[in-house]
């Protein structure tokens, strides 16, 4: 077991928007240069470290391939990767040697790695597969906001009340007092000046805005809305328009002759986004 690289945010509530069904793995694009760095991580009782990647061609780079061609199926230079419990530090750098890869982050809740594998991810897959310290092996996929939900309809919120509805209207009249949760709203982005959304937009209260410090100290500078894991910064801005359209579904202010009226009270919504303008994302940025 080996600890994270970044500290993770942590939610009383979030709402996943996207499915994860399995998509065809695209064709390999093999390169000659080298992926591993002098960085290392640490395991947990110091004796060895793993080869650690920057993470410029399984992010960069893969974001870039990902705008110039939309229907790519899978980032052509990453794997998701969860090793044995008892696989040795050593043991792993061998492995990762042999294909030229490194550890760009651990995701400690699920214990996966995503490892940057610049010679090719199919090539990469099927040499991991074969390893007995591997416990799976998986391409790092791109998630789709068109395969969410294919309902024509699904914009008219009718599901709030009539017969096939959640009597919404109901539980508004019992729930003002309800505590206030945190929803993140993985998805394209929010756009959090929208005039229905703008006073739920959650403020990160340990924040500084715009000093240039991780004033929370949680791996993520002047996150004061969320974050953005396409360009990796503060800016979640929606450029696709469907994380709008799902963070209106939760918490669209109510009673104010605008839109649409969410579902939930006592909501603040915390944008992250994975989701490019085009719709399209990387698993690992959605973990």
């Amino acid at each position: 077991m080996f600890k994270q690289i970044r500290p993770k945010i942590v939610l009383p509530l979030i709402a996943i928007s996207v499915s994860a069904a399995l998509l065809s793995p695209s064709a390999a694009i093999a390169v000659d240069a080298p992926t591993s760095s002098e960085e290392t991580l640490m395991t947990n009782d110091g004796d060895l470290s793993v080869i650690q990647s920057d993470g410029k061609w399984a992010r960069e780079y893969a974001n870039e391939m990902l705008m110039q061609f939309p229907k790519l199926e899978t980032n052509p230079y990453a794997v998701l990767v969860q090793f044995s419990e008892d696989a040795l530090a050593n043991e792993i750098n061998e492995l990762l040697d042999e294909i030229d890869a490194g550890v760009v982050e651990h995701f400690s809740d699920s214990n996966i790695y995503l490892l940057e594998t610049v010679r090719g991810n199919v090539n990469a897959k099927n040499y991991l597969t074969e390893s007995e310290i591997v416990e799976f092996v998986e391409f790092d996929r791109v998630l789709r906001s068109e395969n969410i939900s294919n309902d024509p309809r699904v914009g008219e919120l009718w599901g709030l009340s009539g017969p096939h509805g959640i009597e919404a209207s109901t539980a508004w009249q019992i729930s003002s007092s309800a505590d206030e949760v945190v929803v993140a709203v993985i998805d394209s982005g929010v756009d959090v000046s929208h005039p229905d959304l703008s006073d739920v937009i959650w403020i990160n209260q340990n924040e500084i805005p715009e000093n240039g410090i991780d004033d929370d100290g949680n791996g993520y500078i002047d996150d004061m809305n969320g974050w953005d894991f396409t360009t990796n910064d503060n800016l979640p801005d929606d450029g696709n328009g469907h994380g709008t359209h799902v963070a209106g579904t939760i918490a669209a202010i109510r009673n104010n002759s605008i839109g649409v009226a969410g579902v939930s009270s006592n909501v603040k919504i915390m944008a992250l986004r994975f989701l490019d303008d085009s719709g399209n994302g990387y698993t690992n940025n959605a973990i």
